[in-house]
């Protein structure tokens, strides 16, 4: 809907909710990257994978070494400033990681097959 497309079938719902000023999302979606043998290594999955869930206008992504971000997709619709070391938005980072654990178990994001995940702090 945000690109002006008619809907040709495409199964599953808008995320526009996620990320719109004022909107409000019931749900929440979640995602998960692999890394990929070939990845561009200024990618944040050039390494490890990633796992990721959007709800309440924020993005929060994790990926397999730990590393975290978070971004207020109504005021950073580009995911340019990362918010998850910052003291202010440390209720909702808390907020996100507890919804990503609950969803994905806390799990790390799969690794394809020939590839190797650094387990390591970042």
């Amino acid at each position: 809907d945000l690109a002006g497309v008619p809907d040709g079938g495409i199964p599953g719902r808008s995320l526009r909710g996620a990320w719109s000023a004022g909107g409000e999302v019931v749900s929440v979606a979640v995602s998960e990257v692999t890394r990929s043998a070939d990845q561009d290594s200024t990618a944040l999955n050039a390494e490890t994978g990633l796992t990721s869930v959007v709800t309440g206008g924020y993005h929060y992504m994790r990926s397999g070494r730990g590393a975290e971000w978070l971004f207020a997709w109504p005021t950073d619709p580009a995911e340019q400033e990362n918010l998850a070391g910052r003291p202010e938005a440390a209720e909702a980072l808390a907020r996100l990681r507890a919804v990503h654990d609950s969803v994905l178990g806390g799990r790390a994001p799969a690794t394809p097959a020939g590839c190797t995940a650094r387990t390591s702090a970042p």
